[in-house]
């Protein structure tokens, strides 16, 4: 079994699961508790647009999203090892293809938790909430016409506009792809689960606490540019932004792939 084959053993792994599914509904749950006492008791105010501003939480609702984000196949690896599985797996798909077919899978299992989940959520909120209301479009409106609409905004202008939203939700989705990853990258030292599902948490604050103290370049502020796009933000065009942090995630994504590689060659060769 070469790397496509195993591949597709780890997407079928992936989808036939219950984790992925349930994670992505625990997912839209736990973001709309945190975003209702934005709409009014009756959802008789705000929008759609409004709430993806302000949506971001911290605290409790990032523990929660990490530990989603995980769940469904950043363990993989310890089960693996767990079960006793590894090794087959290994000789049947080669080192390289388990690696990155668990990268890959674990990368985008924790991508559609979180970019499903916004979509579960404010679909969900459309039943009740416009895009847009009435004073917002005049102050986009208004915007656009002196040229101070940033990051995603210019999307609000075109045909369109929820391409706004599915922009910021999926730059957020790809910074907890590469927290997932980095999970799956640490189980490999780590044998104990809670602290693996913990590394996602103690690398975005330890990440921002570093940023406190020491002065970082822009492109080191992960975390900036998961949530609004960071130093891409000040791009003219939302189409660069989006392909820079979808590339700018990919990026590290592989370097934790190569680490794990590493790691697990490691491992094969001292025991």
């Amino acid at each position: 079994m070469k790397f496509g084959g195993m591949l597709r053993s780890d997407f079928k792994r992936m989808f036939q699961g219950k984790s992925l599914w349930a994670a992505i509904v625990i997912t839209a749950f736990l973001i709309l508790i945190n975003i209702m006492p934005e709409t009014g008791a009756d959802l008789g105010y705000g929008s759609l647009y409004y709430l993806a501003r302000v949506r971001r939480g911290i605290g409790a609702l990032l523990v929660a999203m990490t530990a989603l984000v995980v769940f469904p196949y950043g363990m993989s690896y310890r089960e693996d090892l767990k079960n006793n599985y590894i090794h087959g797996l290994q000789i049947r798909g080669g080192l390289n293809g388990y690696v990155w077919s668990h990268v890959l899978v674990t990368a985008l299992s924790a991508f559609l938790v979180v970019f499903l989940g916004y979509l579960l959520c404010f679909g969900i909120l459309s039943v009740r909430l416009p895009l847009f209301r009435s004073y917002e479009l005049e102050d986009i409106a208004n915007r656009a016409a002196s040229g101070t609409l940033s990051g995603f905004e210019p999307f609000l202008t075109t045909d369109a506009p929820v391409l706004y939203l599915l922009s910021s939700f999926g730059i957020e989705a790809m910074g907890y792809a590469f927290m997932a990853v980095f999970a799956l990258m640490v189980s490999e030292k780590v044998e104990n689960a809670f602290i693996v599902m913990a590394a996602p948490v103690m690398l975005y604050y330890g990440s921002i606490f570093l940023a406190n103290i020491v002065p970082i370049p822009g492109f080191s502020a992960w975390f900036l540019i998961m949530e609004t796009g960071g130093i891409f933000r000040d791009f003219a065009n939302p189409w660069q932004i989006l392909l820079c942090v979808f590339g700018y995630f990919v990026c590290l994504i592989l370097i934790e792939g190569l680490v794990f590689r590493l790691w697990m060659e490691g491992r094969r060769h001292h025991g």
